[in-house]
């Protein structure tokens, strides 16, 4: 499997918001776990961001076409959201 480049981080460790992001890596974490993976071993990792950048594309696709309908502020948070899971594999 081709792996998914490591994402950019979205904030920096000393920045309000790193304390939540942590979080919601040990969150999923523990629905991968629950499921008998996790996002430490690396194809499950890329698995993971690949599947995440999927979905972000898929939303760009439903603005573009019209099915989504999001004001642009609202909508690149939305996609801020998604690529900043992405760093989960790298929190936990």
């Amino acid at each position: 499997m081709t792996t998914p480049p490591e994402p950019a981080e979205t904030t920096m460790p000393d920045q309000p918001g790193q304390e939540a992001l942590r979080l919601f890596a040990e969150d999923i974490e523990k629905t991968f776990t629950a499921h008998g993976l996790t996002l430490t071993d690396d194809d499950t990792a890329a698995t993971f961001r690949l599947t995440l950048q999927i979905c972000a594309r898929a939303i760009e696709g439903s603005q573009a076409t019209g099915l989504l309908k999001a004001d642009p502020k609202e909508l690149a948070e939305l996609l801020t959201v998604v690529r900043g899971m992405e760093q989960a594999p790298r929190l936990i």
